[in-house]
């Protein structure tokens, strides 16, 4: 968690979560690519349908591991 606090934490975010090992083992969430991904959710006016923001976002994060 701590190299996460640092904002140095390359690779699959799942690994720092408090998450069942099924899906770290499962998923790969790209750390890299969420940059700013707090300040639009921090604005957010709950009109997914119109906005599609988190869709795009998971679209482009996240991946299921082979």
């Amino acid at each position: 968690m701590e190299v996460y606090h640092r904002r140095e934490l390359k690779g699959n975010l799942l690994e720092v979560l408090d998450c069942p090992s099924e899906l770290r083992y499962t998923f790969y969430v790209d750390n890299g690519l969420l940059d700013g991904c707090i300040d639009q959710w921090k604005n957010c006016k709950k009109i997914c349908d119109e906005c599609r923001y988190c869709d795009e976002l998971t679209s482009k994060v996240l991946s299921v591991v082979k």
